[in-house]
């Protein structure tokens, strides 16, 4: 029996919505379970470094919207060397 006979219209593609959200729930499944067998896996080394990184990139961008403010700094006058006298 063919189905195209029983049924001539095909169904419709997905919407891109619709593969959107798919696509989320499907990421956010894998997401869940994959940090944490990462860390299972890592060394401490490698946990530190992920760590410094996330620290590094919080802070960059919190320096985007918040840019740190100049101060002029003062020179130190130049010491003097003692003269050795002959």
């Amino acid at each position: 029996m063919d189905t195209t006979e029983n049924n001539p219209m095909p169904e419709p593609l997905p919407t891109r919505g619709q593969v959107s959200a798919y696509m989320a729930r499907i990421g956010r499944r894998g997401g869940k379970k994959g940090g944490k067998r990462s860390m299972e896996t890592m060394t401490p080394e490698e946990r530190s470094a992920r760590a410094s990184n996330a620290v590094k990139a919080r802070w960059d961008r919190y320096y985007e919207d918040n840019p740190r403010p100049t101060k002029a700094r003062k020179r130190k006058p130049a010491k003097k060397k003692a003269r050795k006298r002959a």
